[in-house]
This record gives C-alpha cells, structure tokens and sequence, in this order.
C-alpha cells in the first residue's frame, strides 16, 4: 500500500524529475 497515496500528484512529479535528472 502507498500510504493511503500521498499526493499522487506530488509523488508521479518527484519521480518524474527524479527520471528525468537520472537520465
């Protein structure tokens, strides 16, 4: 489970930057 999703939206964009720097 996720923690009752966090700010889905905050989470997806944390990812989402955290993908794009890794890239």
């Amino acid at each position: 489970c996720w923690m009752r999703l966090p700010n889905f939206r905050a989470v997806g964009d944390n990812l989402k930057d955290r993908f794009d720097g890794a890239s």
